[in-house]
């Protein structure tokens, strides 16, 4: 069977930017979501959801996410102003248990509100970095800010919704517990299959 015999439809990311994100976005799925939570020099927490995440290496672990500025003013959102101030993030991985209070958690709300509260997840203390953790996120990744590299503009493109991409290293991973059970120990021993 030669290449000639395969229909296919090229779409140009000018001209068609419309099919091109709905594309994209269902063409890469599904995506983890990053539930992230950060707090700026005054205390403030923030706890957001991001699409827009994965894990790039895992020697050393790095955490990718990025978020997006706000469509209707091009304003960054208190997620990265808050990274900005603060270089450090919990990216708490969100299960299905959790879907519906993390989605009352990505709702705008202004930067005094606390999301922990809005949604009703429990901030815990995390042992490397300042932001609180998601006590009911199976997993934990605290982490440090090691670039914020806002998108070039160029004189062709003036987007004003330009993307910064957040690259986080991990600071600690997995509690002893997640971690003895993703070895399947228990108590530090191993177990016996």
């Amino acid at each position: 069977m030669n290449s000639s015999s395969f229909d296919t439809v090229t779409f140009e990311s000018s001209a068609d930017k419309a099919i091109i994100d709905n594309l994209i976005k269902y063409a890469i799925a599904p995506r983890p979501i990053c539930f992230a939570s950060t707090i700026d020099t005054a205390g403030n927490v923030n706890l957001s959801p991001f699409s827009y995440f994965n894990l790039m290496s895992h020697q050393p672990p790095i955490c990718v996410f990025s978020p997006l500025r706000r469509m209707r003013d091009g304003s960054t959102k208190h997620t990265l102003d808050n990274i900005q101030e603060v270089n450090e993030v919990v990216i708490n991985i969100v299960n299905y248990a959790m879907v519906q209070q993390q989605s009352l958690a990505s709702t705008e709300y202004g930067k005094e509100v606390n999301e922990f509260d809005k949604s009703g997840f429990t901030p815990i203390p995390s042992l490397h970095v300042r932001p609180p953790r998601v006590a009911e996120s199976p997993v934990q990744l605290e982490c440090r800010e090691r670039s914020d590299r806002p998108e070039r503009r160029t004189r062709r493109r003036k987007s004003r919704y330009c993307r910064n991409t957040l690259y986080a290293c991990t600071q600690r991973t997995l509690t002893q517990k997640q971690y003895d059970k993703t070895r399947g120990t228990r108590s530090g021993r191993p177990s016996r299959r």
